[in-house]
């Protein structure tokens, strides 16, 4: 069976710090697929971008990973509704039966797990690729998790509270992002 990277988020925008978990996910794992795949609706966040503009946006970060074993997934973007991470799981694995998959989680994301739908039990089976984020604590334990050792120091959230301010993001963002933001004047109103 073949062994795929689920990296999951909301890429809104997709940052430089993404594109440096992603290069993580590859060093560590230098024998699997990565696909990166927006999130659709959400219960827990509003977009004030559409679901094409963050796919489109997440293309431009792959192009400058520029690595044969990324791909884009628009498997959850393009689900009608609401997604939430254990229906992705069960759909993914009957989708694609001769694949095995480990998803890309934040430690906060991680932490917060215990109220998703099914997240409790998430948390003792998805095989995980955790990311240390500020302030939230590293499980290492599990058998089901390894930690990589990534310094993400900032997020999208930055990005967008730059573009609002007038303020330069470009060097939070890789070059094909902020050609997006700019061309199709994202983020600069709230």
């Amino acid at each position: 069976m073949k062994e795929t990277i689920i990296y999951g988020g909301s890429f809104n925008p997709p940052t430089l710090a993404h594109i440096t978990i992603a290069e993580a996910c590859l060093k560590a794992k230098p024998e699997v697929d990565l696909w990166i795949m927006p999130s659709g609706d959400r219960y827990d966040k509003e977009y004030t971008v559409s679901r094409q503009q963050r796919l489109e946006m997440v293309q431009a970060m792959a192009a400058a990973i520029n690595d044969n074993r990324v791909h884009v997934s628009a498997f959850e973007i393009e689900r009608p509704g609401h997604t939430q991470t254990y229906q992705s799981v069960d759909l993914l694995n009957q989708a694609y039966p001769d694949r095995t998959f480990r998803y890309v989680f934040g430690a906060d994301a991680y932490h917060g797990m215990p109220s998703w739908g099914h997240g409790i039990e998430l948390q003792q089976t998805l095989p995980m690729l955790l990311i240390p984020r500020i302030g939230s604590t590293v499980v290492q334990a599990a058998r089901n998790i390894e930690v990589l050792d990534v310094d993400v120091p900032y997020s999208s959230t930055l990005v967008r509270e730059a573009v609002r301010a007038g303020e330069p993001a470009d060097h939070l963002v890789c070059n094909g992002v902020m050609r997006y933001i700019e061309q199709n004047r994202l983020y600069a109103t709230a």
